[in-house]
């Protein structure tokens, strides 16, 4: 079972005192590592528990969703489709109610402030899984494999752990266990990089935040 986040990003109306959604390049992907930065979803495990690297410290334990953040029901009215993110945006038909379901879980909120500045001491972390033996004979062994999964299973599956020993005593492997170092700023700065163009561009602003599962 897979998690997805759903978010909306805000600037601050000084004279107003008042909170604006604004549209951003976010996609909102399905990226784990991301989910345990911001509020420790998935931090370090899969489903079922299943071991994908390091937990991460968080940037803050989930807060709920703010008071003064607009719901009807479980979603966030939209005053535009813009400020639909853009995966989403695409699939909007005009027959559907605007609107950005927030999930139901773990819902937070964070300021720019506060996640530019876990970006500026963003850690390496050792991270884990499972590599088809044709992905790992042509992977360099340091950086992020260009595919992998947290767990596999099957009756022609002959899994091991990255050792000399074990490749020796298996020859007949087909997936094997390993693990790598993640420079988190560079596999997030996607997500960080747009929080920085959004605060320049607008001020003070905050993403507000839930996941489903």
């Amino acid at each position: 079972m897979g998690t997805d986040i759903h978010s909306v990003f805000q600037r601050h109306d000084k004279a107003t005192r008042q909170w604006h959604d604004v549209p951003s390049h976010y996609e909102q992907d399905r990226h784990y590592q991301l989910f345990a930065v911001l509020a420790g979803v998935r931090n370090g495990h899969g489903f079922a528990g299943i071991q994908t690297g390091e937990a991460v410290t968080q940037i803050a334990q989930p807060r709920g969703l703010p008071a003064d953040f607009a719901m009807d029901d479980e979603a966030h009215p939209l005053a535009t489709l813009e400020h639909m993110d853009p995966g989403r945006r695409k699939y909007y038909e005009a027959d559907e109610k605007l609107e950005q379901w927030m999930g139901n879980h773990s819902h937070s909120w964070l300021t720019s402030d506060e996640m530019l500045a876990w970006a500026e001491k963003a850690p390496e972390v050792v991270k884990t899984g499972v590599l088809d033996r044709v992905v790992y004979e042509a992977w360099d062994g340091t950086s992020q494999p260009p595919s992998y999964c947290g767990h596999i299973s099957g009756s022609d599956v002959v899994q091991i752990n990255d050792n000399a020993v074990e490749k020796a005593q298996t020859p007949n492997w087909t997936h094997i266990r390993c693990n790598w170092q993640s420079d988190l700023r560079a596999e997030l700065a996607y997500f960080f990089d747009e929080v920085a163009r959004l605060t320049v561009e607008h001020g003070k602003i905050r993403f507000v935040f839930g996941f489903d599962s």
